[in-house]
């Protein structure tokens, strides 16, 4: 079979057709017609032999994009022709994006977004010839991105956490295509260092030394040029500790003590400084086993805290507790012992105005407030010395004397000179004559009030007996009267009958119903000196007056009862004689 069919049909001697069957590569060329034994060209033609676009090729830049950049895609195809020397010319299209544009082989996407993950792109190339080839590989975007945010749950900034405690579990997240790398780093000096390579921060028993800024890094395995990170503070409280402590009048910036006794006087504006380790800042109490003073006031430099007491005085003596406390366990305390001293002061006696009787002995108690323990003189001579008696306190002492009054000349005023080393006072006590009914009245104007009530009450109560006996006493000597006017005047000669008769009528008159009372208030009861003890020290050593009360009364009380009845019963028997 021919490889060529010509076509001698046709009329038209200028051209001749040639038909080429199952053309080749080899077939293209250049063809001509000659005349027969010439050699002269008479006509030519270019046989071009070409083939359909080559499957085009689909490229991407960048190989990983990423959210927010730009990306180009490059689809690339041939065709084939012969001869060689003969152009070809292609276009091409894109399939499977809705955006974008297109500039000769290359599709151009700008801002990336999380939606255009997962797009298939492919495209076709198409030759001059209308010849379109077949598609191309599919590309799927598969985009990266992240991290955007990092997240931190539980959501704080500052965690706070006791020392000794758990710190954590603290997660770290944030949104990556592929899985982001995360890391934990704590703050050294200046600089930070890695404690953890993964995205939970735990820290068991934590120490006040790592308290600080934890850094939670995400970085993008691909391109580390893609990280974000996130600062937590991480604050360890822990129990307040006093670690030294100074009172004094004056602070010095380095100067520390941790003495436990402080000897000062009550005018010094004592000021306190303390170190102590707490977090948080503690409050400071100053407290007595009886009394809880408001929370200090403090001014803080670092870990030394700087404060003053509270205006103390002697009778403030004593031990004081000074608590730092933080609402963490127990807190910290120290004990000191206060000192305070004082000149004497707050005199408080029994009497200073005393009433007594020549050769009469006084005595004379007294409590004062002093620090250091005073010494006590007479100014005025008086034969006795004062004793000084310490009470539970340091501050308060019990002071006693006494005062013997020889003649007239020892009344009048007695001073007291009480003396310590930081300063003296005078009191003085009076001395006056004492008035034999108004002594009793005087002193004892509440015992003699209740005396006379008592006595009112008794001879109410005895009224209506006395009267029953004087009625019964008068009926018997009316029926014997009359009857016995002789007998009376036959005894009246008789004296052994009339002597005893005599004699009792001297003792009736000479023992009046009054007389008991009188004498019962003329003449109280004495008392011996009863020396002061520490269980009356509080009622300044006196000791009541109930005793002479109770022994006025009773006497007065029996003699009234026992005086009509007797005298009565006698005349009824002298009668009957």
């Amino acid at each position: 079979m021919s490889k060529y069919k010509f076509d001698q049909s046709t009329t038209d001697v200028s051209s001749i057709n040639i038909t080429v069957i199952s053309v080749k590569q080899i077939d293209a060329g250049l063809y001509g017609s000659v005349d027969a034994g010439s050699v002269d060209v008479k006509g030519c033609c270019v046989l071009v032999v070409t083939t359909r676009p080559m499957n085009p090729i689909l490229t991407i830049k960048a190989e990983r994009p990423f959210a927010n950049n730009s990306i180009t895609f490059t689809c690339n195809s041939t065709v084939q022709r012969w001869p060689e020397y003969v152009p070809s010319k292609l276009s091409y299209q894109y399939f499977g994006n809705p955006r974008g544009y297109t500039n000769g082989n290359k599709l151009i996407l700008k801002s990336l977004t999380k939606s255009d993950t997962g797009i298939d792109v492919s495209c076709q190339a198409t030759d001059d010839r209308g010849k379109a080839s077949n598609m191309s590989n599919t590309v799927t975007l598969g985009q990266y991105y992240g991290p955007d945010i990092v997240f931190v749950k539980p959501e704080y900034t500052v965690i706070n956490v006791t020392e000794g405690s758990k710190l954590g579990p603290i997660h770290c997240t944030a949104d990556c295509y592929p899985k982001c790398i995360f890391n934990w780093k704590y703050k050294k000096s200046e600089h930070f260092e890695l404690v953890h390579l993964n995205p939970i921060l735990t820290v068991t028993d934590i120490k006040r030394n790592k308290a600080g800024i934890y850094r939670c890094s995400v970085v993008h395995p691909y391109d580390i040029t893609f990280m974000r990170k996130v600062d937590i503070e991480v604050n360890v409280q822990y129990s307040s500790k006093i670690r030294e402590l100074l009172l004094s009048d004056k602070i010095e910036t380095n100067e520390w003590s941790n003495a436990t006794v402080y000897s000062f006087s009550e005018d010094v504006n004592l000021k306190m400084k303390l170190s102590i380790e707490s977090n948080p800042d503690p409050q400071l109490v100053l407290r007595t086993s009886l009394i809880t003073f408001p929370p200090l006031r403090y001014k803080k430099r670092g870990i030394a805290f700087l404060s003053e007491l509270p205006s103390l005085t002697c009778i403030d003596s004593g031990n004081y507790t000074i608590q730092a406390f933080n609402g963490i366990k127990y807190g910290d305390a120290r004990t000191v012992n206060l000192m305070i001293y004082c000149k004497p002061r707050n005199v408080i006696s029994n009497f200073k105005n005393i009433e007594t009787k020549v050769n009469g002995t006084e005595d004379i108690v007294m409590q004062i407030v002093a620090f250091p323990k005073p010494s006590v003189a007479w100014i005025r001579s008086t034969g006795f010395i004062w004793m000084v008696q310490k009470d539970r306190y340091d501050y308060r002492y019990r002071i006693y004397s006494s005062i013997h009054i020889n003649s007239k000349n020892d009344f009048g005023e007695y001073g007291i000179h009480v003396c310590n080393r930081f300063g003296c006072i005078v009191e003085n006590i009076t001395i006056t004559f004492e008035d034999e009914v108004g002594a009793v009245t005087n002193e004892y104007p509440r015992i003699f009030a209740a005396g006379i009530t008592t006595l009112v009450i008794g001879l109410i109560v005895l009224i209506p007996g006395t009267i029953f006996v004087i009625r019964k006493c008068s009926r018997t000597i009316q029926k014997l009267s009359a009857a016995s006017d002789e007998y009376i005047e036959v005894h009246r000669s008789n004296p052994a009958v009339a002597e005893p008769y005599s004699t009792l009528q001297s003792q009736s008159e000479s023992r009046p119903l009054q007389e008991p009372e009188s004498r019962s208030l003329q003449e109280p009861e004495s008392r011996s000196l009863q020396e002061p003890s520490n269980d009356t020290y509080e009622e300044c050593g006196m000791t009541t007056a109930v005793d002479i009360y109770q022994n006025v009364e009773e006497d007065q009380g029996k003699r009234i009862k026992q005086q009509p009845i007797d005298e009565c019963c006698s005349l009824a028997r002298d009668t009957e004689i």
